[in-house]
Order: structure tokens, then C-alpha cells, then sequence
């Protein structure tokens, strides 16, 4: 199921909710009042990019002119490649990315992820991976 899912051809229904890492992502990114909103609901989709694949980020910046987009990834389904080539795909059409991996979520790690998360929707650019 994971190499049909990394090759492709196995796309998850639309989630209806969030689960609970996006869940923890989006009560700190509030607690904070980061101006991101969740769409990884499978609603709001960017591209096709160069791999000619459509992209769905799970939080982006309120302002969609902005164009910044915040992905959580676990290291379960994510692999390198994977993320090159999402990142590739971001950026060729215009799109600045924070990518966050599953150990941004420990505790010891939450202040730094806010104050990360605030820079980058200031301003800051680049492919940032925590």
C-alpha cells in the first residue's frame, strides 16, 4: 500500500477531519496567531507542477496571494525523493514552503516550530525543514 501511495495510484479519500498531528499543528499555529489555515481537506489544490501531479498542502498562509504553504510530513509515507519532488513542484509554480517532519511536534521542539512558523509567514524564504 505505501509504494502504490508514493507511486501514485492510490489517492485517500478526501479526510473530513483533520487527524491528530494537523490537529496539534493547528491549536499551536492559534495559540500563537499565525494568520494559516487548514486545507488539507483536499479542497484547495496547487499545479500541476513539473512530476504532473496536483498538490494539496495541508496549511497555507490566510492571504493565498502570499503564496506560502506549511506541509507536515510522517516519516511512515514521506520518503526524500518524495519530498524533492514535492518540492520542486512548489517552487516551479511560485510557492515558498515550510516542511515540517513528525519530530517538530515533540514538546521540546514547540517553541522553535511557533517561532519558525512566524518567521517564514513574515517574510522568510526558501524550503525550510524541521
Amino acid at each position: 500500500m505505501k509504494r502504490l501511495h508514493r507511486e501514485g495510484r492510490l489517492v485517500p479519500p478526501p479526510a473530513r477531519e483533520m487527524n491528530d498531528c494537523e490537529k496539534l499543528l493547528d491549536r499551536i499555529f492559534r495559540r500563537a496567531y499565525l494568520p494559516v489555515r487548514y486545507v488539507g481537506y483536499k479542497r484547495f489544490w496547487i499545479g500541476p507542477g513539473p512530476s504532473g501531479k496536483r498538490r494539496n498542502p495541508d496549511f497555507i498562509h490566510t492571504t493565498t496571494k502570499l503564496k506560502r504553504a506549511i506541509l507536515y510530513s510522517g516519516k511512515y509515507w514521506h520518503t526524500k525523493d518524495n519530498i524533492e519532488e514535492q518540492k520542486l513542484d512548489y517552487t516551479t509554480l511560485g510557492w515558498t514552503v515550510l516542511h515540517l517532519w513528525d519530530e517538530a511536534l515533540r514538546k521540546k521542539n514547540r517553541l522553535l516550530l511557533r517561532q519558525l512558523s512566524r518567521e517564514f509567514l513574515q517574510g522568510g524564504s526558501g524550503l525550510l525543514i524541521l
